[in-house]
Order: C-alpha cells, then structure tokens, then sequence
C-alpha cells in the first residue's frame, strides 16, 4: 500500500476551509501529513529536493501546507526550498531557515555562461 492509497481525500474536504477555524488547522495537519508521507516514500529510494518557486503566488492552503511539511522533514531524505521574491510576506513561511541568494557581477555571471571574453592567440 502506498502512502497516497491510504489517503482518505474525502474526508479532508469535510472540514471548514475559513483560515484560523479549528477544521482549518486540522485540515492543514491533515492534508500535511498525507504531503509529508508522500514526499517521504518518494525519498525512500534516494534523495528528494523539492523545489517551490514563485512562492509568493502560493494559495494561503497550500503555503500553509507545504510550511507544515517543511518544519517536519527532520530525519527525511526530503530537501524543501522555497524560491521568495524579496519584501513579500510570508508569514506561514516564518521561521524556517533562509538564505538570501544575490545575483551575480556581470562578468562571473558571463563566466559562469562560458560567454567570458576570451582572447584568442595571434
């Protein structure tokens, strides 16, 4: 049995979606726990990075999810990163780990695309 057949979606969807209620924080854990089971067995063979870019466009569900399941991952084979744009909140993103990644200089960035400026000899 896999970890997405042992997933009773309908009764998910039973409770309350308004953000704060008690059916929508139970149906965070919930519907979390079945992400971080999947994402789990998927990283049971070898290791999983899971990419989210352009989190800032995320539903609130979803980054209330995928927050749930990245405070959880201690111990799994699961990477999750989250790619943000600067001066957007994201609150149910806070207190994760966070690394500011700066564009590069021209030239390392011409470097890095083989497209330095090489001199040809003669």
């Amino acid at each position: 049995m896999t970890a997405w057949s042992a997933f009773p979606a309908r009764s998910a969807t039973r409770w309350p979606l308004r953000s704060g209620s008690p059916g929508a924080r139970l149906r965070t854990a919930f519907v979390g726990l079945a992400v971080l089971s999947l994402l789990s067995e998927a990283a049971a063979e070898r290791p999983l990075v899971y990419l989210v870019d352009d989190a800032q466009w995320l539903d609130r569900a979803s980054a209330e999810t995928l927050g749930f399941v990245a405070r959880r991952l201690l111990g799994e084979s699961v990477v999750l990163v989250f790619a943000v744009r600067d001066g957007v909140a994201q609150e149910v993103l806070a207190g994760l780990p966070r690394l500011r990644v700066e564009g590069l200089p021209q030239a390392e960035a011409l470097a890095l695309l083989g497209l330095g400026h090489h001199r040809s000899a003669g």
